[in-house]
């Protein structure tokens, strides 16, 4: 779903033109990163149990995909900003960019992708979730750079 909606938001950015702003909202990313992340988790979380190096390794490269998968995105962020960089090159480079999950490019910046992941952690405790969602809250609110204090 998170190609569908990259892919739409593409077609949509083409036939309403908006100057130079981009439609980038896609929610189905997030839960596909937060998908990766509780899959780690629950690798890791078996290979320790069960002392398997290979579901170690395994959880650990799910862990990284998201991560690592930003440094592209960072280094072609700043060649595409070039005064000189051609907007057709910038659009197609952002497109593909925008199919590989990043924690970069997440709806909702990062701090969503560890919100869902403890939510799993803590699937079976509420009031720990109700206690983790109210500090992720309040530093989010806290480091959010459109807030006004």
């Amino acid at each position: 779903m998170s190609w569908f909606i990259t892919i739409g938001n593409a077609i949509i950015g083409n036939v309403f033109h908006n100057g130079n702003v981009g439609l980038m909202n896609n929610a189905f990313s997030t839960f596909f990163i937060i998908g990766l992340y509780i899959c780690s988790w629950d690798l890791l979380s078996k290979g320790l149990r069960n002392k398997s190096y290979k579901e170690l390794i395994q959880g650990l490269g799910l862990f990284l995909f998201p991560i690592l998968s930003s440094i592209p995105i960072v280094v072609l962020a700043g060649i595409l900003e070039t005064p000189h960089a051609n907007p057709i090159v910038v659009q197609i480079v952002a497109f593909i960019l925008s199919l590989v999950p990043s924690i970069l490019i997440a709806e909702g910046s990062f701090m969503m992708v560890i919100l869902g992941l403890l939510f799993y952690i803590f699937r079976t405790n509420r009031i720990v979730q109700i206690i983790v969602l109210a500090i992720i809250s309040v530093i989010a609110y806290l480091f959010d750079p459109t807030t006004v204090q």
